[in-house]
C-alpha cells in the first residue's frame, strides 16, 4: 500500500523547457462525461448519473455564482437538481477558486464558506485542473482512501466543473475494478497498439500488483516489465541499474520472443551521463550521437551502432529514473527493426507518458525498497554475524565474565564459570557473588570501597569457594556499567584463576627459604664435622692402644659407631645444602630397605598397616646408601599416608632383578592417586596434602611439602637409574625404584679400626687448620705412624715454615681465618720446587675448583677415619701429582 501511496501522490509538474505535463490531455467537453464515467468505473451505482432525484431540496448552498444559471450548467440540468444529488460536484473559477459546492461535496470536503482556493482543499489540484479525469490519494502518506475526478470545463470559459467521488475502500475498488485483456506472450515483436483507454488498465494493473502483493524480490520489476512490454506494443522492455561509475548495467528485462535478450549489457558512463536528466527521451543512433559532447562522439559512434544493430533496434524509449535527487537507473522500451508502428513512437502521448511515468517511479520506489530491505538484510546479517562472533568468544572466554547489578546478584556469567567454580551458568543466575563465594569478609568490603571510590578496580585478589567448597584465588578486574538511560545498572568484570600462580609463588618463597636454610646448612655441618671428626679420631686413637679393658674398649666402640653414624647425617645435609653429592659405595639394597624399613616400623605399627616382604637374591648397586635410603623412606611414608582410613591397610616391599637393573617396588592398598596428578607428581612442591588436598578427604589431615618425591626422582636419575609409578583410584599405587647392578662390592664404613701400619718412611707433615684439636689429633696420629709433624692455624705463619724447611705434605682445611685454604694453596703452590709440598684439603665442602684445576694431591673429606689420612698421605708422596683417590 505505502509503493502506491508514494507513486500516486507523485505527480508531474510543469517544467520550463520540458515536455508538457504527461497527466494533460486535450480538452474534450463532454456533456454526458458524468453518466460515461460512472457506467465505466462504479457499477455500485444503482442510477444514471443524470437521473437525478427530482425532490432534492438546494437548501444550505450557497447562491450561484454570477454567470452560473440552470440554463447554463453543461449537465443540461438545473443547478438545484445538482444541488440536491448525492454525487459531489464543484464549479472552479478561472481564478482556481471553489465558488460552488453542492451538500455532498460540502461533506467530502469539509467547506463552509465559499469561496475558497482550490488547492487548499482539493490533494493534487495542479494535476486535477489539467486532466479529464484522474484518481489521487486523500493523504499522500497513507493509501486509505482516493478522490477520483472528472472535469468538464465551463461551456462560458469561466472555470471548469469537477464530479467528484471518494472511494474509501481502495482494496475492494481494485478488486472490482475490470481485468485487463492482454496476452503475456504477444507472439511476435509486433503488437497493434493499445487505445487511450487501455493506458488507464495498464496503470490499474501495475497498481493492484503493487498494492495487493508488495515485490519481494526484483522479480516482481520483471512482472511489471512483462505487462508493459506487450502492453504497450514494443518489442523489449528493460530496467538498466546505475553504477558507481555511472555506467548502466541492463540488469532485468522482457523481450519477445524472437529477440536476442541484452542483459548484462553494459551503458559506458560518457554515453549515459547526458541523459541523466528527468526528461523522456526518443533515442535513434543519430540523436544519441548528436547528444554527447564532440570530442567523445568518435569513441561513442561504433558502440552505439554496434549496439543497435546487434539487438536489431529502431527505436529506444528512455525513461531516467530518480528519487530522492538521485538516479536509480532507467526504463527502457525498444522496437526492433521492422516495427510496424515506429512513427507513432516517435513522439510520446500524453497518457502514454502518464503511464511511463507511474512505471519509472514505481521501478524506482521498487528499487529503493529493495535496495533498503538488501541492506536492512545485510545489516541484520552481520549483525548476527557479530554476535555469533561475540558469542562465541564469549563462550570461548578462558576467564570468567560476570554481570550483577547493584546488589551483587549474578544476572550474566560466562560458561567458563563451570570450569573455574563447578556450576553452570543457569546454577549461577541470581545467585549472590558478593556473599555466597567470598571467602574474606574483609576482602569484600575492600573491594566494595575500592570501586566506589575510584569506579573501577584492578587486578584484586581473592579467595573465592566452588561448588565442591575447596578455596581458589582469582584475580578480578570491575567496574560500573552504565545503561540506556545512563543510569549505572550494576557491575561488570573479569574473574581469572590465579590458583596455580599463588602455588608457583609460595612454591618460589619456599625455594628462596631452602636456599637459605642450605646456605645455613652447610656452614653448620662444617662446623660440626670439625667437631664429630675430633670425636671419630680420639674414638679411633684410643681403640688403637693395647692393653685396653673391655668395658673401656666397649665405650670406645659406641663412640665410634655413634660418630659415624652423625658423619652420615652430616653428609645428607650437606648433600640437601648442595655442598657434596654424598659418600658412593656399593651395597645391598635389601639392606639398605631393612634398615629405612626399621626407622619407621613402630609408626606403621601404630598405623595397623600390615608390611609384607618378597626379596630376591640381586647384585649390589653403587650408590650412596643414606640417599637410597632417604628415597625409600619417602615412598614408605606416602604409603602410609594413602592407607589413612581404608579397609585395608598393607604394603608390600619386593625386590628382584630385571636385567642390568635391581629393581625395589613398594606397593600399597591405599586410595590410589587420580590419573591428571600421575604426570605431576615428581614437580617440585605438587602435593595434595594438606590445605591442598580436595575436599574432606583423609590427605587433608596431614602435612606435605610438595618436595619427598622431586628430591626422590633427582636422586635416582642422580644415580642413573629411574622411578616408574603406577596407581589405580580406590585400589592402591605401586612405586617401582630400578638402580643399575654390579658384582662388585667394597668395604663399608663399619669396618673396625685398623691398627698402626708401620710407615714405609718418615715423612715431615705440615698441619694448617684453625681448629686446635683437630690440628692435635692429626699430630698425635701422624706421630704415632713415625712422622715429623708441625702444625698452625695461620696461613701466613704456614708460608714462613715452607720456606724455612721442606715439608712433604701439608694437610690444609679450606675455611681458615684471614687466608683462606685456597689462598695458601696458590702460593705454596708457587714456591720454589725444592720447598713446594703435597697439597691434602681436608674440608667438609666439595671444593670442586680445586678437583678442575688438579692444583692439589688429594681432598679428603672430615670427617674421616685416622686409617684414610694414613693412606692418603702415602698415595699423595708415592702417586704422580695431581691424582686424586
Amino acid at each position: 500500500m505505502l509503493v502506491l501511496g508514494w507513486f500516486w501522490t507523485r505527480r508531474p509538474t510543469a517544467r520550463p523547457g520540458l515536455p508538457e505535463n504527461p497527466r494533460k490531455t486535450p480538452e474534450k467537453p463532454t456533456p454526458d462525461a458524468a453518466k460515461i464515467h460512472d457506467t465505466a468505473r462504479h457499477k455500485e451505482s444503482s442510477a444514471p448519473s443524470t437521473t437525478l432525484p427530482a425532490s432534492a431540496s438546494s437548501s444550505g448552498t450557497d447562491a450561484a455564482p454570477a454567470g452560473l444559471s440552470a440554463a447554463k450548467s453543461p449537465f443540461a440540468f438545473p443547478l438545484d437538481v445538482l444541488d440536491a444529488s448525492n454525487r459531489a460536484f464543484l464549479h472552479i473559477s478561472s481564478s482556481h477558486e471553489i465558488d460552488w459546492a453542492n451538500d455532498a461535496a460540502r461533506a467530502i470536503f469539509s467547506l463552509s464558506l465559499l469561496p475558497v482556493k482550490a488547492e487548499s482543499v482539493l490533494p493534487e489540484y495542479a494535476a486535477v485542473s489539467e486532466s479529464v479525469s484522474i484518481e489521487v490519494l486523500k493523504d499522500p502518506d497513507r493509501f486509505d482512501g482516493i478522490y477520483r475526478f472528472t472535469r468538464t470545463p465551463d461551456a462560458h470559459g469561466s472555470g471548469f466543473w469537477l464530479e467528484a467521488e471518494e472511494i474509501a475502500n481502495v482494496s475492494a475498488y481494485l478488486e472490482n475494478s475490470r481485468e485487463i485483456r492482454i496476452s503475456t506472450d504477444p507472439g511476435g515483436p509486433h503488437r497493434p497498439p493499445l487505445t487511450v483507454g487501455t493506458y488507464d488498465e495498464l496503470r490499474f494493473e501495475m497498481w493492484r500488483m503493487f498494492s495487493q502483493d508488495p515485490p519481494e524480490n526484483r522479480n516482481g520489476i520483471f512482472q511489471l516489465l512483462s505487462l508493459l512490454g506487450p502492453g504497450i506494443g514494443v518489442s523489449r522492455t528493460s530496467f538498466y541499474e546505475l553504477q558507481p561509475d555511472q555506467s548502466l548495467i541492463c540488469q532485468i528485462e522482457w523481450c519477445a520472443s524472437d529477440m536476442k535478450p541484452s542483459v548484462g549489457l553494459v551503458l559506458p558512463p560518457f554515453i549515459v551521463k547526458p541523459f541523466l536528466t528527468d526528461n523522456f527521451y526518443i533515442c535513434t543512433p543519430q540523436s544519441v550521437l548528436q547528444a554527447l559532447p564532440g570530442i567523445v562522439q568518435p569513441l561513442a559512434k561504433p558502440i552505439v551502432w554496434g549496439i543497435y544493430h546487434t539487438y536489431s533496434l529502431e527505436l529506444v524509449i528512455a525513461c531516467p529514473i530518480k528519487l530522492e535527487n538521485d538516479f536509480e537507473g532507467a526504463l527502457m522500451l525498444s522496437l526492433c527493426k521492422g516495427h510496424p508502428d515506429v512513427g507513432r513512437f516517435m513522439r510520446l502521448a500524453p497518457d502514454l507518458k502518464a503511464l511511463l511515468e507511474d512505471a519509472r517511479q514505481l521501478i524506482g520506489h521498487t528499487v529503493y525498497r529493495l535496495r533498503i530491505e538488501e541492506g536492512r538484510k545485510r545489516a541484520l546479517d552481520a549483525l548476527r554475524e557479530s554476535e555469533n562472533k561475540y558469542r562465541n568468544i564469549f563462550e570461548s572466554l578462558h576467564d570468567v565474565y560476570y554481570r550483577t547489578d547493584l546488589g551483587g546478584r549474578i544476572m550474566m556469567i560466562s560458561p567458563s564459570c563451570r570450569r573455574v567454580f563447578g556450576y553452570a551458568p543457569e546454577e549461577l543466575i541470581g545467585r549472590n557473588l558478593m556473599q555466597d563465594f567470598y571467602v574474606d569478609r574483609e576482602r569484600r568490603l575492600e573491594f566494595l570501597e575500592k570501586l566506589d571510590s575510584q569506579g573501577r578496580v584492578m587486578e584484586f585478589e581473592t579467595r573465592m569457594r566452588t561448588k565442591e567448597g575447596r578455596e581458589i584465588w582469582v584475580s578480578t578486574n570491575a567496574n560500573y556499567f552504565v545503561e540506556e538511560n545512563n543510569a549505572i545498572g550494576g557491575i561488570e568484570g573479569i574473574l581469572r584463576d590465579i590458583t596455580e600462580r599463588k602455588n608457583l609463588e609460595d612454591q618460589l618463597i619456599r625455594a628462596e627459604r631452602m636456599a637459605a636454610v642450605g646456605t645455613l646448612a652447610g656452614g653448620v655441618a662444617h662446623e660440626f664435622n670439625n667437631i664429630n671428626l675430633a670425636i671419630l679420631g680420639y674414638a679411633e686413637l684410643g681403640l688403637m692402644r693395647k692393653g685396653l679393658d673391655e668395658e673401656t674398649e666397649h665405650y670406645l666402640q659406641v663412640i665410634r659407631k655413634s660418630a659415624l653414624r652423625a658423619k652420615n647425617i652430616t653428609s645428607n645435609l650437606l648433600t640437601f645444602a648442595g655442598s657434596t653429592m654424598g659418600k658412593v659405595t656399593f651395597a645391598n639394597v635389601a639392606t639398605v630397605l631393612d634398615d629405612t624399613l626399621q626407622m619407621i616400623r613402630h609408626e606403621l605399627a601404630n598405623s595397623g598397616i600390615a608390611v609384607e616382604k618378597d626379596y630376591e637374591e640381586v647384585p649390589d648397586c653403587l650408590m650412596d646408601t643414606s640417599q637410597i635410603g632417604q628415597v625409600f623412606l619417602n615412598m614408605i611414608i606416602n604409603a602410609q599416608h594413602a592407607l589413612i582410613d581404608r579397609p585395608e591397610r598393607r604394603i608390600s616391599l619386593r625386590i628382584r632383578q630385571e636385567n642390568d637393573f635391581v629393581c625395589v617396588s613398594i606397593s600399597d592398598t591405599g586410595c590410589g592417586i587420580p590419573p591428571e596428578h600421575i604426570k605431576r607428581i615428581f614437580s617440585p612442591f605438587f602435593t595434595t596434602k594438606g590445605e591442598h588436598a580436595q575436599g574432606d578427604t583423609p590427605m587433608a589431615r596431614v602435612k606435605g611439602t610438595g618436595l619427598g618425591l622431586s628430591v626422590s626422582h633427582s636422586i635416582v636419575l642422580n644415580h642413573r637409574g629411574v622411578i616408574e609409578v603406577s596407581s589405580r583410584l580406590n585400589e592402591g599405587t605401586t612405586f617401582t625404584v630400578k638402580l643399575p647392578a654390579s658384582q662388585v662390592r667394597l668395604a663399608n664404613d663399619s669396618a673396625p679400626a685398623q691398627t698402626v701400619l708401620a710407615p714405609p718412611m718418615k715423612l715431615r707433615v705440615l698441619v694448617l687448620d684453625d681448629e686446635q684439636d683437630l690440628r692435635e689429633l692429626l699430630a698425635a696420629y701422624l706421630q704415632k705412624q713415625g712422622h715429623a709433624v708441625d702444625h698452625t692455624d695461620s696461613g701466613q705463619t704456614a708460608l714462613e715454615m715452607l720456606r724455612r724447611q721442606h715439608y712433604d705434605v701439608a694437610l690444609v682445611d679450606l675455611q681458615m681465618p684471614m687466608m683462606n685454604g685456597q689462598e695458601f694453596i696458590a702460593q705454596a703452590l708457587a714456591l720454589p720446587e725444592r720447598l713446594r709440598p703435597r697439597v691434602v684439603v681436608i674440608s667438609g665442602q666439595n671444593p670442586v675448583n680445586l678437583t678442575e684445576q688438579e692444583k692439589v694431591a688429594a681432598i679428603l673429606f672430615k670427617p674421616f677415619r685416622l686409617s684414610e689420612i694414613a693412606q692418603v698421605i702415602s698415595d699423595a708422596v708415592f702417586k704422580p701429582a695431581g691424582k686424586t683417590p
